[in-house]
């Protein structure tokens, strides 16, 4: 992959994200890759491991 696919394909999960923080219910979120949202979470090293990103994404949707 490109250095320009890296850059559009990390905007798109910050899109992701954005959209996820604004989803109405957990329902709505849930319907978002959270998967994504997971990655997106670990390569900016905000968590550091899978249990901290489940922990984290719970934190997120009980926040809304």
């Amino acid at each position: 992959m490109s250095y320009y696919g890296l850059i559009r394909k990390k905007k798109r999960t910050k899109n992701k994200l954005k959209s996820i923080k604004r989803a109405h219910s957990v329902g709505c979120a849930l319907l978002y890759e959270i998967k994504g949202i997971a990655d997106y979470l670990i390569s900016e090293r905000k968590v550091d491991e899978i249990k901290l990103v489940k922990k984290e994404m719970k934190g997120l949707l009980l926040r809304m």
